[in-house]
């Protein structure tokens, strides 16, 4: 058995030499992903590079009759893996200026489809009179032909326009840029209404099978509720585009969520489903005619050969995504030996599947997929063999032992079911902590009960598929109805599910020292090395969101939400998120921006959320933030309508909401006050508007303060000018993401900022900020800074004059390397 421990004990020398020697493969395979961590530190991080060595180092040292061969895999891997790969779409890039020209396009793929529209990723061959090289992404609507293409078709637009890939640049969140890169995704296509689209021919691709025979299964779900049926569709076919975010977040938080992908636990529902059917179904066929091939295992080997058919014709059928294909190569090693009459090699398998995806992609190490699939497939072989198995030279008798095992011997099926949900959880737990910042403490109990009835219901469902039976899909829609029942139950149990900050690249390390410690030693020494390791996790995991409450810097980051607004403002003592950013129909900023970026910041709770006034880009992710990072108080503007509405159901998890007025100032402890300029209460000495309504608020913190301005005009600006408020600040949060009709040179001057803080979408439709408005704060003397631009903007101050910086500046200038 191989295992990468996190120390090298001396008493562990000769048997990890002796695997290394043993199973070269397995060598390999973790070499060659040791290469691919070092040739991208930037991504595995410092302690992941320092651990990648170690274990390569190790590894090589060990391995002393084949170490020429493995130091030749390592170096491949670190070589294929660092050395700059030829971008071939670099013609396509150029053109992706957003100007409308003809457009030559074949369907390669097609990802998902939405409730409004469908996901294409499309070969560019023409744009204008230039061939061109490329992937694109498009989204035609549910009206459109393209809606309704294959891949293989090839379409002529009369027009048709090319964006350049941008996601959401703040610290510590998700690149979006960098995984559709991955991708090869060059760009983002878009077609203007008018615009002429023709089919212009079919080209050869092997998705177009399975794409038509999963549109016209697609009639089978009529009769199945939409919400199950979407579920269904996701666990049959991987396309998840129209499990809502609702759905979603039952099964994250219950621990089911891997039910809602096709993983390695649906490939292997498949084959196992398909060889036991094959196995009886060939047994009794024979056995009348020819008893000695049925009792010389040939049901055996006619079972595994369908076995395998079936289980890469699924993986192909649903992408394939990475912990399908890793559990196909795995699936497709055991039945061909089990056809051959070889020996079940686990650890063999494993390491090919392994080697074939880096191979393919060795940034693929990088992907959640990746680690959550063989992390959990790892941990669950190395603890049943290191703890349930017992030593070759010994007999156990069915009552000695210890009392785990004692149990396991009284019914091995139920506990040996249970131990490998309980394994998987503690070989996964601080990679989904990490990746997700979440953890389901009861998803053993989840998955206990509503695994069996996905395995029930995936085969039974595939079936319908295939035999064009709708009753059948109507049984297996059943079953996935009870399992989201009993996800549903499950993540409303009292402390179900938490959510918590960002945890280190240590607390990886000190919980796997921990489990290393558990796997590797007996008696006192995993005791005492166990127990030390598990309180380095516990400090390490507890450290930041302590870290930040003793934090000396005030410091507001102006998120990078795209068209809208969000500010995060940290100080000694607590946490502000004003407004949330938007939300859309199949994307929600404020789930999958704003609150990750609170959680890197170190918090799991905010003292307050100020929703500044209606419009959906400032106030549509609140309830997306609020359900998972709790305020204790949401505080809207008087007379705000909608927003205050929300404020209370924010606040209803787990707080109080108000409105406030201008005149009130708010203090919190730490010394922090927010004075609130806007809106008065009762008659209004301006235009009534949404827009106008607008909390304005002057942040202060010591010697620093922050005028934030929300969507005002230049009446209500005028207003304030009027009123004698004191409007003077260091820094600006411009009016309107910098709209023409805000931001009065009047106005600036009263305020004398010495920065202006302007947050809008790269490329918006508005054509925010205006060029007059940049004009008027360049002319008012004032630092002009953009999220569109810059990505997220910092501002940090101990109390007396502030800094800034933004992502593009902080991150932008550490990414390239020398080989890169």
């Amino acid at each position: 058995m191989f295992l990468p421990p996190p120390l090298v004990p001396g008493g562990l020398i000769a048997p990890l030499a002796g695997a290394a020697r043993a199973r070269p493969v397995v060598s390999g395979a973790f070499l060659f992903a040791c290469g691919a961590a070092l040739a991208h530190p930037e991504q595995a991080g410092q302690v992941g590079v320092a651990y990648a060595a170690f274990l390569a180092l190790a590894l090589l040292a060990l391995a002393r009759g084949a170490r020429r061969g493995l130091a030749l895999v390592f170096i491949a891997a670190f070589l294929l893996s660092a050395l700059p790969r030829h971008d071939a779409a670099t013609s396509l890039r150029r053109h992706a200026d957003g100007r409308a020209r003809p457009a030559l396009v074949t369907v390669t793929a097609i990802d998902s489809q939405r409730p409004r529209n469908v996901r294409l990723l499309l070969d560019v061959e023409r744009i204008g009179d230039e061939a061109v090289t490329g992937w694109v992404t498009a989204y035609p609507p549910l009206n459109s032909p393209m809606a309704a293409a294959l891949p293989g078709d090839r379409y002529s637009l009369s027009r048709a326009r090319f964006h350049l890939i941008r996601g959401f640049h703040n610290l510590g969140g998700w690149d979006y840029e960098q995984y559709m890169e991955r991708r090869g995704v060059a760009a983002r296509m878009s077609v203007p209404s008018g615009s002429v689209i023709t089919r212009a021919g079919e080209a050869p691709n092997w998705r177009r099978p399975f794409e038509n025979f999963k549109r016209q299964a697609a009639a089978l779900y009529a009769g199945v509720e939409p919400g199950v049926a979407a579920i269904l569709k996701a666990a049959l076919t991987g396309d998840q585009g129209l499990v809502s975010g609702g759905l979603r977040d039952i099964y994250s938080r219950a621990g089911t969520a891997h039910l809602l992908s096709v993983s390695g636990l649906h490939v292997g529902f498949v084959a196992g489903a398909v060889f036991f059917a094959l196995k009886v179904i060939a047994f009794f066929a024979l056995y009348p005619v020819r008893l000695r091939w049925a009792s010389a295992g040939v049901p055996t080997i006619f079972a595994a050969v369908g076995a395998l058919s079936a289980s890469t014709l699924f993986a192909l059928f649903t992408g394939p995504t990475v912990p399908a294909a890793r559990s196909a190569i795995m699936a497709g090693v055991y039945l061909a030996a089990v056809a051959m009459g070889r020996g079940r090699d686990f650890y063999g398998a494993f390491a090919l599947a392994m080697l074939i995806i880096l191979a393919l992609d060795p940034t693929a190490l990088f992907q959640t997929g990746f680690q959550l699939s063989f992390g959990a497939v790892f941990f669950i072989a190395v603890f049943l063999d290191r703890w349930m198995g017992a030593p070759a030279d010994q007999d156990v008798a069915p009552g000695a032992g210890p009392w785990w095992r004692r149990a396991v011997n009284r019914s091995p099926k139920v506990s040996g079911y249970l131990l490998v949900t309980v394994f998987a959880t503690l070989g996964t737990a601080p990679l989904a902590a990490y990746h997700f910042n979440l953890i389901p403490s009861l998803g053993i109990i989840a998955n206990a009960l509503a695994v069996p009835v996905f395995s029930a219901a995936v085969p039974l469902g595939l079936l319908g598929l295939v035999a064009g039976n709708e009753t059948l899909i109507i049984l297996a829609a059943m079953l996935v109805d009870y399992a989201t029942a009993i996800s549903a139950w499950v993540a409303s149990l009292p402390f179900a599910y938490r959510y918590i900050p960002s945890i280190s690249a240590w607390t990886f390390c000190f919980y796997y020292a921990a489990l290393g410690a558990a796997l590797i030693y007996t008696g006192r020494p995993r005791a005492v090395i166990g127990l030390l390791a598990a309180l380095a996790f516990l400090v390490t995991a507890a450290a930041p969101p302590l870290a930040s409450r003793w934090e000396k810097k005030f410091t507001m980051r102006f998120l990078d939400v795209g068209q809208g607004d969000a500010t995060l403002i940290t100080w000694p003592g607590g946490a502000i998120l004003v407004d949330a950013g938007a939300r859309y129909d199949a994307f929600d900023v404020g789930r999958a921006v704003v609150a990750p970026a609170i959680w890197s910041a170190g918090y799991a709770a905010l003292d307050g959320l100020f929703l500044t006034h209606a419009d959906r880009d400032h106030v549509g992710g609140v309830m997306g933030v609020a359900e998972r990072i709790a305020p204790a108080l949401a505080v809207t503007g008087a007379g705000a309508g909608q927003p205050h509405d929300l404020a209370r159901q924010a606040a209803g998890i787990r707080g109080t909401a108000r409105d406030a007025a201008a005149g009130e100032v708010l203090s919190f402890p730490g010394n922090l006050t927010l004075e609130i300029l806007n809106p008065p209460r009762g008659a209004l000495p301006y235009p009534e508007s949404t827009n106008n309504l607008s909390l304005v608020m002057r942040v202060v913190y010591g010697a620093t303060s922050v005028l934030m301005t929300g969507d005002i005009d230049v009446k209500v600006e005028r207003w304030l000018i009027a009123s004698g408020a004191n409007l003077r600040a260091d820094v600006l949060k411009a009016a309107h993401h910098g709209a023409k009709s805000s931001n009065s040179p009047e106005f600036l001057e009263a305020v004398g900022a010495r920065h202006a803080v302007i947050s809008a979408g790269y490329g918006n439709r508005f054509h925010h900020p205006h060029r007059d408005v940049i004009r008027r704060l360049a002319k008012a003397g004032m630092a002009v800074w953009r999220t569109d631009q810059e990505g997220e903007i910092i501002l940090a101050s101990g109390g007396g004059e502030p800094k800034l910086t933004s992502y593009q500046r902080e991150v932008i200038p550490l990414a390239p390397l020398p080989w890169r």
